[in-house]
């Protein structure tokens, strides 16, 4: 289970990056049909246009994470596609 290091914050992106909360969308089991809102739909096509990347000069969530495996990593996510993978539950519990 990973565990929080710390409080999120919403930085500047100085340089592209993953956006860590993309595949957890991309690749689920799941279709357009299951988001109920339009402007999810958007700020999913957007997130899919911009190849799940975090674009230089974008604001976006990152927080200091400690894996299942005790190492600490950056979580990086674009916030539209965090709020809407916490909304629907799909980061998986260990």
């Amino acid at each position: 289970m990973s565990r929080i290091l710390g409080k999120e914050r919403q930085p500047i992106a100085r340089k592209d990056y993953p956006c860590n909360a993309c595949p957890w969308i991309f690749n689920g089991d799941i279709g357009p049909e299951y988001y109920a809102a339009d402007d999810e739909l958007k700020i999913i096509a957007a997130a899919r246009k911009a190849r799940g990347r975090i674009r230089k000069g974008q604001k976006y969530m990152k927080q200091a994470v400690v894996g299942s495996d005790g190492k600490v990593f950056s979580f990086r996510a674009i916030p539209e596609m965090h709020e809407i993978c916490l909304k629907y539950g799909l980061y998986e519990e260990e």
